[in-house]
């Protein structure tokens, strides 16, 4: 069963967007500390299958991290900056508390060589 992540997202108008991110619960459980908490206190408030993530990490970083999380690869494109990515992702590491920390910064290293950043 997927659950959806309810991300929000500012844009320059200063409107929030939510956009609903399919992903499996167990999956989240088994790949980042932070979403145990996140599922624990939506369960207990009003025990639905979706979480807010509030953060300001963007809507984009988010899909490549939830991306990792099924298939242990990052893959960046060039439809937005990606430098701007890679620091989102570099900070999403020690926000959502990853249990493999060590192979998605070798991951992201991978990718910053593609794109010939430092």
């Amino acid at each position: 069963m997927k659950r959806r992540i309810m991300k929000m997202d500012e844009n320059k108008d200063k409107d929030v967007n939510y956009e609903e991110i399919p992903v499996h619960k167990f999956i989240l459980l088994a790949r980042s500390g932070l979403f145990g908490a996140m599922f624990d206190y939506v369960n207990e408030k009003d025990n639905t299958n979706q979480v807010q993530d509030y953060t300001n990490k963007s809507i984009k970083s988010l899909k490549i991290l939830i991306k990792y999380f099924y298939t242990n690869s990052i893959e960046l494109t060039t439809e937005k900056d990606p430098k701007l990515i890679v620091e989102e992702l570099s900070d999403a590491v020690e926000y959502y508390q990853l249990n493999d920390q060590c192979n998605f910064e070798s991951e992201l290293n991978k990718s910053k060589k593609q794109f010939d950043l430092n």
